[in-house]
């Protein structure tokens, strides 16, 4: 039998204010210094954590996806992409 996993209501909705975090750390408005060499910083993070995120997504026997308000599929491991 499956059972249902809740999911926090903050977990769906978008993640705008982390976007604005980042494009205000980019610009340097967070120290009020420039961003001189933060932005290669800030991506190579951001590659390190999506590459960390994907590895666990695709390392878990469960079914994992994703999808956007219109219900489309975003990503998704390789044993739902087998389902469809």
């Amino acid at each position: 039998m499956r059972r249902a996993i809740p999911i926090d209501a903050a977990a769906t909705q978008p993640a705008s204010t982390e976007s604005a975090t980042i494009d205000r750390l980019l610009s340097g408005e967070a120290s009020g210094a420039p961003a001189t060499g933060a932005r290669p910083d800030l991506e190579e993070t951001l590659r390190l954590e999506r590459s960390l995120l994907r590895t666990i997504i695709e390392s878990l026997p469960a079914h994992i996806y994703a999808k956007d308000r219109d219900s489309r599929f975003i990503a998704c491991n390789e044993r739902v992409a087998q389902c469809m």
